[in-house]
């Protein structure tokens, strides 16, 4: 396989990578269209980990349903999951909002930071007044967002002595694929209309989730950096070794042996990136976002759009040259913003997603 190349007209706008950055091809079939499922099986074995299912029950508990939430404008209605296996079990909450003045509008999973329904991070009743439904879960209330493999889902899912066994992300990203099924079984989404939506570390969350579950149209991945919509090869800020030395429970245990070894990686983010191919990838950065690095995140989505243009689409409209800031662009499969402020999850984050899923 030859190494994916970078114009480098493109590399000199950025003034700081080496104008050789090459990134590896992308495993191919006899024909030379992608092969996502060993694409895939590289992902989860050397970087996210795999979760052991066997055995696992999964039941979801309407505990309560709530009218004219919002200043009246939606339906909420509380569900319990409930994850049993081998005589354990665990279980998490989930609300879902539905607007009233569209009751089949594109559904997202929002994977949260916070137990509450409306916060900085989810505007709901600006988001039901651009008609959009809403199932939020806290991350920590799947399993906590630490070292430790003995609370929530984690203890049920997966054995850190395993080197290829599932981190924290692949167990959060899992979840959201069970909201995924509820949803998608019990009317509330179908697979052309659901998306999933994170911001930092539940944007890489969201990524992964919609690069291992097809049933999802596309994702939102907001401010994500390293080991999320930034490539690593060469990235600033955030690198392997500083994530891998402060979280490394992110990951699987194997994924740590390449900390200032990026170069020797037979991967690069941007397999996630073909892994969400042909479905819609949002990608949102922020010009302050140093550690994130908006310029590994841009190059991840150019090396993305190969796929894209493979499939006869266009990815990124507007290849081959670097964004400025404040700018967005929509018109392609794979939208991407580079607004002004800092690391966050604003309403203006949430109003490009939309419009990008819409366009």
């Amino acid at each position: 396989m030859k190494p994916l190349q970078f114009d480098s007209d493109l590399l000199r706008q950025t003034n700081r990578y080496s104008p050789k950055l090459t990134l590896p091809d992308y495993p191919r079939l006899a024909d030379g269209k992608l092969d996502r499922e060993e694409t895939l099986r590289i992902m989860l074995w050397e970087e996210y980990g795999f979760v052991n299912d066997e055995s696992l029950t999964v039941t979801v508990e309407v505990t309560e349903v709530l009218e004219k939430q919002y200043a009246g404008k939606c339906r909420q209605t509380k569900l319990k999951f409930i994850f049993a296996k081998d005589g354990d079990c665990a279980s998490f909450p989930v609300n879902v909002f539905v607007p009233y003045a569209n009751p089949n509008p594109e559904m997202i999973i929002d994977i949260d930071f916070y137990q509450a329904t409306s916060s900085r991070c989810l505007p709901l009743e600006e988001l039901m007044d651009r008609s959009v439904s809403i199932a939020h879960f806290c991350y920590k209330d799947v399993t906590s967002d630490d070292g430790d493999f003995s609370n929530g889902i984690a203890r049920l899912l997966t054995d850190r002595n395993d080197p290829h066994a599932a981190g924290k992300l692949a167990l959060w990203s899992y979840a959201a694929s069970q909201v995924a099924t509820y949803l998608l079984e019990n009317g509330y989404a179908t697979k052309d209309r659901l998306y999933v939506a994170g911001a930092s570390r539940l944007g890489k969350t969201a990524f992964l989730t919609a690069a291992r579950d097809e049933r999802f149209a596309g994702t939102f991945v907001l401010v994500s950096g390293s080991c999320g919509a930034a490539i690593a090869r060469e990235k600033q800020g955030e690198n392997l070794a500083k994530i891998c030395k402060t979280f490394p429970y992110w990951f699987c245990t194997h994924f740590h042996q390449y900390a200032n070894r990026e170069e020797e990686m037979p991967f690069d983010q941007h397999y996630l990136g073909a892994l969400v191919a042909p479905r819609k990838l949002c990608i949102g950065t922020a010009e302050k976002d140093i550690w994130a690095d908006t310029d590994a995140q841009y190059l991840m989505a150019e090396a993305t759009d190969v796929i894209y243009r493979e499939m006869g689409l266009v990815g990124l409209a507007c290849k081959g040259e670097m964004l400025p800031q404040g700018k967005r662009t929509i018109e392609g499969r794979i939208g991407f913003q580079k607004r002004s402020g800092e690391h966050a999850f604003s309403r203006d984050d949430w109003n490009f997603f939309i419009d990008h899923i819409r366009t």
